[in-house]
């Protein structure tokens, strides 16, 4: 099975390695568009052309399915007129929370551009008109994440959720979800921030629902290369700095011969 999946950095490699635990034998084609990071703060026309040139590169390598590893991306592939093998994080996570939030208060924390696009709250509120949601947007995390190490608790990135999101807590919510999937890389330290509510980890719920997908409509082919070994191939636009070192450490593997720079 070939996978493609992008996002502006390192954040959709938390897809990645998910599904890797998932779906054994799957080989990913991964497109990190670091000279373009960070989406959250673009126009919706430049977020656009961004992603379908993405899209067009991916389609060279023939995958059976494309994932949109990114929040801001995510939020605007229904104006892209995509095919629907074209999949998002947003439905993924959010009918993740719908599971398990108890009193229908559900925070979302994101890029501006996903916080102003109101999918998020769309798509929840279509799941159950009674959710109350609450957004905020984290206009810099991502970049943070991207150029920090993220083997250390960064105590950089605890300053900023304490005076960004904390206040989400007085709404009583009772589950997060991480909107973008930079955000997971540093779940533990946002857990404890947030005690008891439920953290939905849009990593982990977009490669469960790939996995849902492939053992779905390609369960054959995935039965007749489950014996296979994961493969990966990394494209980035523009070298950043910890870029291969974080790939490394969120995938669990080093990655240095996998990466391949590329221009658009």
């Amino acid at each position: 099975m070939r996978i493609g999946i992008f996002d502006s950095g390192v954040g959709g490699l938390t897809v990645v390695k998910e599904l890797f635990k998932l779906v054994p034998g799957v080989e990913v084609f991964y497109f990190a568009d670091t000279l373009n990071m960070p989406y959250g703060n673009k126009k919706k026309e430049e977020i656009i052309e961004c992603a379908s040139r993405i899209v067009k590169f991916l389609t060279l390598y023939s995958p059976d399915l494309i994932v949109s590893a990114c929040g801001t991306i995510s939020s605007v592939l229904a104006d892209m007129n995509m095919s629907n093998y074209v999949i998002g994080v947003i439905h993924p996570s959010c009918y993740a929370a719908s599971k398990v939030t108890k009193n229908g208060n559900i925070g979302v924390i994101a890029t501006s551009f996903s916080v102003e696009s109101r999918q998020y709250s769309k798509c929840l509120l279509e799941i159950n008109e009674k959710f109350k949601v609450f957004s905020e947007s984290c206009p810099s995390l991502a970049g943070i994440i991207e150029d920090g190490d993220i083997r250390k608790e960064d105590s950089e990135i605890a300053k900023y959720m304490n005076l960004h999101v904390k206040f989400l807590k007085k709404y009583d919510i009772d589950t997060l979800i991480l909107g973008c999937t930079h955000y997971p890389v540093f779940k533990s330290l946002i857990s404890s921030i947030f005690e008891n509510v439920s953290i939905i980890d849009s990593g982990f719920e977009t490669a469960k629902y790939v996995a849902q997908i492939l053992n779905g409509k390609f369960r054959d082919r995935v039965l007749s290369e489950i014996s296979g070994k994961n493969k990966l191939k990394i494209f980035v636009t523009k070298r950043r700095k910890n870029f291969i070192l974080n790939a490394s450490n969120i995938v669990g593997f080093g990655v240095s011969r996998d990466v391949v720079f590329v221009s658009l």
